[in-house]
């Protein structure tokens, strides 16, 4: 094999080595991100990505030092971009467009690979992870549906206009009827004479009329008249 060829493959390694110790997957574990309700379950999912990138980097650094080669990584990607204390769906969302762009590389690279069967079974078992964790991580990124909305609380009754009449209560089952109100500028009721019969009371039963032979109701009496002059 050239040496222009072995170079190649280390430099396609090494990439794929940076892509990966330098993931956003990675990076989440000291990004400290708000974490939203309901959210909590995503957290172990995100470790284990993290774990299997250790894994994945470590294996890709013995396939680079297999190869004559030196591993090297270069800076973040996204050093100049303030990630930390963001919302998980956000960063779940943002490390799936990472996973995406080293997929794509990754998948660009694999003919320098030729020739190299332990590499390149390596990068296709990598690939189909990678494929996995970023179906996993769009459906971490979605938001979840808004809930129902709740309903109204009841209209509270308005206070009366200052001055208005109180509105009568309604009345209570089997209760006499309460005395008509007189109409606005009526002339108020005449006051009774004094031993006239008292007036019967409103909703009360009518007196029974007297029984056919029976001696008649005595009048009542009639008021005392003047003193007799003198």
């Amino acid at each position: 094999m050239a040496a222009t060829d072995r170079g190649e493959q280390v430099a396609f390694l090494n990439h794929v080595l940076h892509m990966t110790v330098n993931s956003v997957v990675q990076y989440l574990e000291v990004s400290v991100p708000y974490v939203p309700p309901g959210c909590e379950k995503h957290l172990e999912s995100l470790r284990a990505m993290r774990d299997q990138q250790v894994r994945d980097a470590q294996e890709l650094t013995d396939l680079v030092q297999r190869l004559d080669g030196v591993p090297a990584v270069g800076a973040f990607p996204y050093w100049n971009v303030d990630l930390n204390y963001l919302d998980l769906r956000f960063m779940a969302g943002f490390a799936a467009k990472h996973e995406q762009r080293a997929i794509a590389d990754i998948e660009g690279g694999m003919d320098k690979l030729r020739g190299e069967p332990k590499a390149h079974k390596l990068l296709r078992e990598l690939l189909e992870r990678r494929k996995r964790d970023v179906t996993a991580l769009l459906k971490m990124a979605k938001k979840p549906d808004k809930p129902p909305p709740k309903p109204a609380p009841a209209a509270a009754a308005k206070p009366a206009a200052h001055g208005a009449p109180a509105r009568p209560a309604a009345p209570t089952p089997g209760a006499p009827a309460r005395p008509a109100t007189p109409a606005l500028g009526a002339a108020p009721a005449a006051a009774p004479t004094p031993g006239a019969p008292a007036r019967p009371a409103p909703g009360a039963a009518p007196a029974a009329a007297p029984a056919s032979g029976a001696p008649a109701r005595p009048a009542p009496p009639k008021p005392p008249g003047p003193p007799p002059a003198t």
